[in-house]
């Protein structure tokens, strides 16, 4: 994360057992509970990124 921090970008680490979903691997999108952590993502999405790059509806 240093690396990316000095390179100018703000990167975010969810760790998904301290939000409630466990058991997963290196392959998040295989997983049984792959929409759990699609959800995850799709929040990240939506609060990190700017107004600009947010489509509406």
């Amino acid at each position: 994360m240093k690396f990316l921090e000095q390179a100018g970008v703000h990167p975010a680490f969810i760790k998904l057992g301290d939000i409630g979903i466990h058991g997963n691997g290196h392959m998040a999108m295989l997983e049984k509970n792959n929409m759990e952590i699609a959800e995850v993502m799709s929040r990240w999405l939506t609060k990190s990124l700017p107004d600009s790059l947010k489509k509406t509806k």
